[in-house]
């Protein structure tokens, strides 16, 4: 990343008094005068409160499999910003990046935009002026509120409800599952990743009036035999090569990506080859095996249900694994006693990690949340990543060493051990 950028990516941090301020007033604003309106192309956007990243990547292959120019907008990243704007897969250039966020910078005139704001009306400024034939937009946080809403999405995707980020969106299932459905509009297409959404879902689904296409009912990959099979509104018994890997979390979330490209069909025809791509798209990050022996995973769940599915996924694939050491960091606002005691039979040692993040617990205050829940917990603290890797290695011996619990977390093991994110 050329200093440039990164010059760029500091002030931005600095440019708003809040790191998450969430409404859509002043992202609108900006993107009027952007005339960011009726965007060329067909527009899928993905919110969800897990799989998200998963179900953009099967886009992706989906499209560039038939061929089409593909717009991706996903955050956070893993190793750096470039990440997180992406054309035909490829990240930006640190000069396009600059040039978007000066466009941005003089359209904004004095209005104060978080990070996340600024940076997704520069995706949106390039996208708009590119050209490309779908573009895929993946909500930060929750739907409603959150900026990439600002665009009309010709079908929208809810990948998974489940408890996290509370502080923002609500107490209980029902409530984020509101806001996540603001992504809904009228008459448009809605994918969802399970057969029972919560009662707000359903309650926005007849209020829009919006065809509703459940995971279990209208479509799904079937499981049952060792090569999958996919079911679609269009497909029926179509066979995927799903990669050994693959959580029943991940499954889903390519699922609905596979159905969302059915439903744009008409305006993007699709094959069944290419449907079939998304099924083996591999995304950094998830279950990501670096070693087989020992096992060495990366992961970047970060809240109860995706922990939970990274465990499960842990023993259905590797039973004989039994204990295993754990790299652990994890954000504040989020329910880390709750992420402990679920996991805690399964852990011989905590290895804690400190983040460079401002919502990071220090380690020592990790440490007393473990022993609250564990108080038999074998815990060791350490200065850096690449430290309680090291640390994990020595005192790991043949068993697996796991790590999880914060994107941030996982981009520091990526870089420090040279791990690319293709």
């Amino acid at each position: 990343m050329s200093p440039a950028l990164q010059d760029w990516l500091l002030r931005l941090t600095k440019q708003h008094p809040k790191t998450i301020d969430m409404g859509l007033e002043r992202v609108s604003l900006v993107a009027d005068r952007f005339l960011l309106q009726g965007f060329p192309m067909p527009v899928i956007t993905v919110a969800g409160t897990n799989g998200k990243g998963t179900c953009v990547a099967a886009l992706e292959a989906i499209y560039l499999q038939q061929g089409y120019q593909v717009a991706s907008y996903t955050s956070p990243h893993l190793v750096q910003f470039n990440e997180r704007i992406r054309i035909n897969r490829q990240p930006l250039s640190d000069d396009l990046l600059i040039d978007a966020f000066t466009h941005v910078e003089q359209a904004r005139q004095g209005t104060s935009l978080t990070f996340f704001e600024f940076t997704t009306l520069a995706a949106l400024w390039i996208f708009y002026h590119a050209n490309v034939d779908v573009m895929l937009l993946e909500v930060g946080l929750g739907g409603r509120l959150d900026a990439v809403n600002v665009v009309d999405a010709d079908v929208a995707v809810i990948t998974s409800v489940g408890h996290d980020h509370m502080d923002y969106l609500g107490p209980d299932l029902d409530s984020i599952g509101r806001e996540k459905a603001g992504i809904f509009r009228l008459r448009k297409p809605v994918v969802y990743g399970d057969d029972n959404p919560p009662t707000a879902v359903m309650k926005e689904v007849a209020r829009l009036h919006t065809p509703l296409y459940l995971y279990g009912r209208e479509f799904e990959i079937d499981s049952s035999g060792k090569q999958w099979m996919w079911r679609g509104i269009k497909a029926d018994g179509e066979k995927l090569q799903i990669p050994l890997h693959t959580s029943q979390l991940n499954k889903s979330a390519i699922a609905c990506a596979m159905q969302a490209a059915e439903l744009l069909s008409a305006q993007l025809p699709v094959s069944s080859q290419a449907l079939a791509s998304g099924s083996i798209q591999r995304l950094a990050g998830r279950f990501s095996v670096i070693s087989e022996n020992p096992l060495q995973v990366l992961d970047v769940a970060h809240n109860k249900p995706a922990i939970a599915a990274l465990f499960e996924k842990l023993y259905e694939d590797y039973p004989e694994a039994g204990e295993v050491h754990v790299l652990f960091a994890m954000l504040q606002n989020k329910d880390i006693l709750g992420s402990i005691e679920q996991v805690k039979g399964n852990i011989c040692a905590w290895h804690l990690v400190p983040l460079v993040d401002d919502r990071a617990l220090g380690t020592s205050d990790l440490a007393h949340i473990i022993k609250a829940g564990d108080p038999d917990a074998n815990i060791y603290c350490y200065q850096s990543a690449l430290e309680a890797w090291h640390g994990a290695q020595r005192q790991s011996g043949d068993k697996p060493i796991i790590a999880f619990g914060s994107f941030v977390l996982i981009g520091d093991l990526m870089r420090e051990l040279n791990l690319s994110v293709d």
